[in-house]
């Protein structure tokens, strides 16, 4: 189980909504329909040697908070590859990356909503991704693909995912691997918050 902390408003605590025990990623729809703008993972989500379910979780729960516009405290240990930061740079800015201040400043300058997003059409999932800074558009209509990426949502064992599926949508960059469990790294957009060409 992760565990977070909820509050109504960004900057005024008496709004405290109160704590989670929460299992799926999928309740942070549930957040934002009791009022929740803002949260914390009081736990450290450490990508250096966490339990790999309990990392990915962790990390999924981000995720879908960012989607839903949540604001959310949390701190993170990157592994000894500290430069594949960017590949998380589109979910809402860590208030810690431990040992990495200078990332910790540059994923807040570069952050913005809708950084790497999908969203579903009928037979498709379309990924916007723009965390490389220029923006790159991949269309998804194979039935097996995604299929995988609604398993990938809250995390799952590689062992458990056709292997040359998930082997290409990580070469692709949409697949996040912490030790033997992956995750889905783009977030569900419902709507586009500027007019689609945009972004």
């Amino acid at each position: 189980m992760t565990e977070v902390v909820l509050w109504r408003d960004y900057s005024r605590p008496e709004t405290l909504l109160g704590n989670r025990s929460v299992h799926s990623s999928a309740v942070a729809a549930e957040f934002y329909a009791e009022g929740a703008r803002s949260a914390e993972l009081p736990d450290l989500v450490d990508l250096a040697g966490g339990p790999d379910a309990v990392t990915v979780r962790a990390l999924a729960l981000v995720r879908e908070m960012t989607a839903w516009g949540i604001a959310v405290q949390w701190r993170v240990r990157l592994p000894d590859n500290a430069e594949m930061w960017p590949a998380l740079s589109h979910l809402h800015p860590p208030a810690e990356v431990v040992d990495h201040a200078e990332i910790r400043d540059q994923w807040r300058a570069t952050y913005h909503f809708c950084k790497c997003v999908d969203r579903h059409g009928p037979g498709f999932v379309e990924i916007r991704d723009f965390r490389s800074g220029r923006l790159r558009k991949i269309v998804i209509g194979d039935p097996r693909y995604r299929e995988t990426i609604e398993d990938l949502r809250d995390g799952r064992p590689l062992a458990d995912l056709p292997a040359g599926i998930a082997r290409e949508l990580a070469a692709a960059g949409l697949v996040g691997v912490v030790g033997d469990s992956a995750w889905w790294l783009p977030y569900r957009v419902r709507r586009w918050p500027l007019a689609s060409d945009i972004i």
